[in-house]
């Protein structure tokens, strides 16, 4: 839970609580469902932001009636303890719940779209636990962005460890035991042996071949199957004794190879993992360069010194966009703003007029091949407007730019220079296409 309401109420921000602290837990509840609505659709959180940092935002906003209808849902009686409707209790939840899923690509979105916001507004005693939120955003946003890996030196392979051989126990002669043996031969021929009478012996005579032979043959065959039957006995065991101990060195092998097979793909894949971080930084600065030094737009095939400088500034933002992998870090933003400042009457110290800026592009956007603009993501058709969104209704034949103004809530003298309003639309446009990305 984040603890964005919580300091809101600790500075006595959210009135009507009474020390209930059921009241603070059903605020708390409310903006958890509108965190989850925004989980499900991201591209609600840019209207989320811009309705929640806005004071003067009417209480028909798409976002603050989501907040108010998921007050309500949890609170049904909310209506009786506020007379007016609390825009500054749904402004808070919506920021809460967008501080609550402001991790990865989410702070992004949130931090771009509410830098350029931020100054446009007049907040309250609200102000600095805002802005700490804020800076935590922009905190998390520039870590993801940033591909530079940190490595200070090349990652070393792993050390090839010898596998150590297991030791093999030699097998035991077999040997027969003679006097028993002697013993059972001698039996198998004569009553007696030497003149010693023998248990069980054969008791006929060899003079008398009829009978004795057949009383041989029985004797000398079982005695030499029991031979035969221990030799092998003992054979089997010593075989199997040696496999046991081959099976064993096996696995001993294995599991060796397997452990240095292991330690070696973990060093590989981390080193692709550095080679490809190399990459990215690499082609994200060679391309910021080049794309700084040439002042060429590839979507238009033509240099922005031929083109209008405020329609240069409109345009350049998303040029840029296009030959860069987003999420970009800051640093390519002000590298934009710097390549803007080169151009004509666009340096940062020439403010213009915005309603003066919206009528130029749309004088000049005739310029343009009409499908251009028409590929830019069209801003929602109510609530609250960003900078990029006004440029892009302009840019996609939008006539009513007073009234881009009011959704925006400026004013129509407000200023702003031309690198300092192609970094707004540049930092926008990355949230709306990043946004855009994770539905």
């Amino acid at each position: 839970m984040s603890d964005l309401l919580k300091s809101l109420n600790k500075a006595d921000l959210i009135e009507k609580l009474d020390g209930n602290d059921e009241r603070f837990a059903k605020i708390e509840s409310a903006a958890k469902n509108v965190a989850e609505k925004l989980k499900e659709s991201p591209p609600l959180m840019i209207r989320a932001v811009l309705a929640g940092l806005d004071p003067d935002i009417p209480s028909d906003d798409p976002a603050i009636m989501i907040a108010a209808d998921a007050l309500a849902e949890v609170w049904t009686s909310v209506r009786s303890a506020y007379t007016d409707p609390p825009i500054f209790l749904y402004r808070a939840i919506l920021l809460d719940a967008c501080n609550q899923v402001a991790d990865s690509l989410n702070a992004i979105v949130l931090s771009y779209t509410a830098t350029d916001t931020l100054p446009l507004v007049r907040l309250g005693r609200e102000e600095r636990v805002v802005r700490g939120i804020l800076a935590a955003w922009a905190r998390t946003a520039e870590v993801i962005s940033l591909v530079v890996p940190q490595v200070t030196e090349p990652k070393r392979a792993p050390v090839t460890k010898k596998i150590e051989q297991l030791s093999f126990n030699a097998a035991t002669a077999i040997k027969i035991n003679r006097d028993n043996l002697l013993n059972a031969v001698a039996a198998t021929i004569f009553p007696n042996y030497k003149g010693q009478a023998i248990n069980g012996a054969n008791p006929y005579q060899p003079n008398n071949p009829q009978l004795w032979a057949g009383e041989f043959s029985d004797r000398m065959t079982v005695l030499l199957a029991d031979q035969l039957d221990s030799v092998k006995n003992a054979m089997v065991q010593s075989q199997n004794g040696l496999i046991k101990q081959l099976e064993q060195h096996e696995t001993h092998q294995l599991e060796g190879v397997k452990e240095l097979l292991s330690s070696q793909r973990s060093w590989l894949q981390e080193v692709i993992k550095q080679s490809e971080e190399f990459k990215k930084a690499e082609h994200l600065r060679l391309n910021t360069l080049w794309w700084c030094e040439a002042l060429y737009s590839s979507s238009l095939t033509c240099s922005y010194r031929e083109l209008q400088p405020v329609l240069a500034g409109a345009v350049m933002p998303f040029d840029l966009l296009n030959e860069v992998k987003t999420p970009t870090p800051a640093s390519v933003t002000y590298a934009l703003s710097e390549t803007v400042a080169k151009l004509p009457d666009a340096e940062f110290a020439k403010p213009y007029k915005v309603y003066e800026l919206l009528n130029t592009i749309q004088d000049k956007s005739s310029f343009l091949p009409e499908a251009w603009a028409q590929d830019l993501e069209s801003p929602p058709e109510s609530g609250r407007l960003s900078i990029r969104d006004m440029v892009v209704a302009v840019l996609q034949g939008d006539k009513d730019t007073q009234k881009l103004l009011q959704r925006a809530n400026l004013e129509p003298d407000f200023s702003i220079s031309l690198p300092q309003l192609a970094q707004a639309i540049y930092r926008q446009e990355q949230a709306v296409r990043l946004a855009g990305a994770g539905q």
